[in-house]
């Protein structure tokens, strides 16, 4: 087999496997970069435990697959479902999407700029925190 057609055929098994992935990739596991995840939980004062149930909420998992990947029970689960349907003014699973992604958008375009972005600038450590500035922090925390 020439070069060429070994080249092709990479290519070819590179493609395919990318719209694999694409299609096995969880529902909502890329709406939000982990900065806006940490920027949007701390507008909507959700606790570190609620914010990662509402991420594994958005990947479409179960209360039982939650539970598992978060090691807690399915009981514990529907308690932290019940805190944050309190906390947005919702009353159900769809609203608490809804309500993140109303945040989300609501964040300003600083909040937009992915960790790998901000992290070329070598200013700062690419960890989310280091992204929310006293700056940030109040003019995100302001009321509407």
């Amino acid at each position: 087999m020439s070069e060429s057609m070994i080249a092709k055929n990479h290519t070819i098994h590179q493609k395919l496997l990318a719209k694999a992935n694409a299609a096995t990739a969880k529902p909502g596991s890329e709406m939000l970069t982990q900065v806006q995840w940490t920027l949007t939980a701390q507008k909507l004062r959700l606790t570190n435990r609620e914010r990662e149930v509402c991420q594994e909420l958005f990947e479409g998992n179960t209360r039982n697959e939650i539970a598992e990947h978060l090691g807690i029970k399915p009981r514990t689960v529907r308690h932290y479902m019940e805190h944050i349907h309190q906390k947005l003014a919702v009353s159900n699973r769809v609203g608490v999407v809804l309500r993140i992604i109303q945040m989300r958008d609501s964040l300003g375009p600083e909040a937009n700029v992915s960790v790998e972005n901000r992290s070329e600038s070598n200013e700062m450590d690419n960890s989310p925190e280091s992204y929310v500035t006293e700056t940030n922090f109040n003019r995100i925390n302001e009321a509407p």
